[in-house]
């Protein structure tokens, strides 16, 4: 089975972007979703969970950390990744951008005290950068040092990138800026669209998790059956992917269902 990745970007800001009937849920909600989330798995296999937020992901931190430090004996059990890079404003609604070694070492240091412990840690290079920001991000030799000095110190396990461009990725693949990293995170559309990148990277020891699987591809008009059931089918069937990341609030039941099937 498929690592089971559950997106909580709606935990914390406006999602999706522009939902004018977004009403932000309570810890209560969050509670239970998370928990709902532990319960549909077999018993003992928590550890098929990835939670996944982001510094950017306004009061998601927070939320999933207090769900997190109240259910020790299950978290313990959970990958927990996060992301650097973008800083989001609830009263404005906009983002700001912060890919510096600094913006990652004080991310790295509040997330941790909001979820307990930072298993995966990305650079959150998001559609909202130029393509040339993206490379200049990745090739920046004082973050990679960072990175790997965090990941060597065991302040986090593994450490890569969430990556929103497929121009950038298939660049950083061929010139080998990747090859630091553990795991890298892509929109699900880029993997349907060229299966080869997953290969790629599975060939140079780099762990995909995918995102998106049906928002992104719907509003791109990417080639992929109409069902929710038959777009993370064809998203899992690609060879190589490690988690497929869900996003949903309101239809965990099914989704977790397609993943286990």
């Amino acid at each position: 089975m498929h690592r089971i990745g559950i997106g909580t970007i709606w935990c914390g800001r406006v999602w999706p972007p522009g939902n004018t009937s977004y009403v932000a849920p309570t810890q209560n909600e969050v509670n239970a979703y998370l928990s709902r989330a532990c319960l549909l798995l077999p018993p003992n296999s928590a550890q098929n969970i990835m939670l996944d937020t982001a510094e950017g992901y306004g009061q998601s931190e927070d939320k999933v950390g207090q769900w997190l430090k109240e259910n020790a004996a299950i978290s313990s059990n959970i990958l927990i990744a996060t992301k650097f890079g973008e800083n989001y404003d609830a009263e404005t609604a906009e983002t700001a951008v912060d890919l510096s070694p600094q913006a990652a070492l004080a991310c790295l240091e509040k997330s941790t005290e909001k979820l307990g412990r930072v298993d995966i840690f990305y650079s959150h290079i998001t559609s909202q950068v130029s393509s040339q920001t993206a490379r200049d991000v990745l090739q920046d030799s004082e973050l990679k040092q960072l990175l790997l000095k965090l990941r060597k110190d065991e302040k986090v396990k593994m450490i890569g990138t969430s990556l929103s461009h497929k121009d950038v990725i298939l660049e950083a693949l061929e010139k080998g800026w990747l090859s630091d990293f553990d795991v890298v995170q892509l929109p699900a559309f880029i993997c349907v669209e060229d299966s080869g990148v997953v290969e790629q990277c599975v060939a140079q020891g780099i762990m995909v998790v995918v995102n998106s699987p049906i928002r992104k591809m719907k509003a791109l008009k990417v080639n992929v059956p109409d069902t929710p059931q038959q777009m993370y089918h064809e998203v899992l069937k690609i060879k190589g992917i490690s988690c497929c990341l869900t996003g949903t609030r309101t239809h965990l039941d099914e989704t977790i269902g397609y993943l286990q099937s």
